[in-house]
């Protein structure tokens, strides 16, 4: 009997991972491979959310679902209401007919809610309603129904479904663990508009190796999602006097002279086009949702940083 215990023992012993191989870092390639195969699954996930959102909306009783563009419309509802940027996003649209007149069904498309989604606005022919979020990597997105008259009588009605899908980040853009050591830096942001002769504000800095709140920072940053703005038009407003952006950095060290872990940094006010930045090592750095979280986490950090 003690033999075939002790033949258990090993085995369990040799074929149980331990800990320090189940946190293998993966290579660079199997990074890109990750990133490539949650792309793609959550890209499907959202056409499918999409496809179901189209199924489940609700119109004047009478409607009927046509599979070409109605007649009757002229050159009409041959686009989307709009054309979105920003998020990724896949697109469906589907085709009704209507006995109502064009002002009725609008008018009971506002009496009406639509199954997961809170209407935004209006606008002549259009109204816009805000999905809520789908299954996980499908963010959710926009509905737009409009509505037109038919010259034989009644309406015809285009829905557009925009669903965002999620751009998964990287596994090798996390801070590593041992970060011991936190030296923090309020200067002047990039974007800076000062008068001639006007000095920008000094740079402030603070240093601490209190681990409760780095462990607390490295978590919320290590659980912020990727830079999910892909597609922008315009980055808002042009800067102009009184304008006074901050670059805030956050340097992760393994002990006070100890080599750099990582640097994430966030300009403010933070803009559509302001993500948080993260720099692993020397790697080049990656863009992260907009980090106003991580700055309200270190908000006494700011606080108490002094002149340099």
């Amino acid at each position: 009997m003690t033999g075939v215990l002790s033949a258990l023992v090993l085995a369990i012993f040799f074929t149980t991972p331990t800990v320090d191989a189940a946190r293998a870092p993966v290579s660079p390639t199997r990074a890109h491979e990750i990133v490539v195969e949650k792309s793609a699954q959550n890209r499907a996930r959202a056409k499918r959310g999409a496809e179901r959102r189209l199924r489940s909306i609700e119109l004047p009783p009478g409607a009927e679902a046509s599979r070409r563009r109605p007649t009757g419309i002229g050159a009409l509802l041959n686009e989307p209401a709009a054309i979105l940027g920003g998020r990724p996003h896949v697109t469906a649209h589907r085709f009704w007919t209507v006995p109502d007149s064009a002002k009725e069904v609008l008018a009971w498309l506002r009496r009406h809610a639509q199954p997961s989604a809170n209407r935004s606005g209006s606008g002549g022919r259009a109204l816009e309603f805000v999905t809520q979020p789908g299954p996980e990597g499908a963010l959710g997105g926009l509905l737009h129904i409009t509505v037109v008259s038919r010259s034989t009588g009644g309406s015809a009605v285009r829905a557009d479904v925009f669903e965002d899908w999620e751009i998964p980040r990287s596994p090798l853009q996390r801070i590593p663990a041992g970060s011991r050591f936190l030296r923090l830096i309020v200067s002047p942001g990039s974007e800076g508009f000062y008068l001639e002769g006007e000095e920008p504000p000094p740079s402030r800095t603070i240093a601490t190796e209190d681990r409760g709140p780095i462990a607390k920072l490295v978590r919320i940053i290590n659980g912020q999602p990727a830079n999910q703005l892909v597609d922008l038009v315009s980055c808002g407003p042009v800067p102009s006097p009184g304008w006074e952006p901050l670059l805030t950095t956050l340097i992760f060290k393994a002990s006070r002279h100890g080599r750099v872990l990582a640097r994430v940094s966030q300009e403010t006010p933070i803009g559509i086009c302001d993500p948080m930045q993260l720099r692993i090592g020397t790697r080049t750095p990656y863009a992260l949702e907009s980090g106003g979280n991580v700055l309200h986490a270190a908000r006494g950090l700011i606080r108490r940083a002094r002149p340099n």
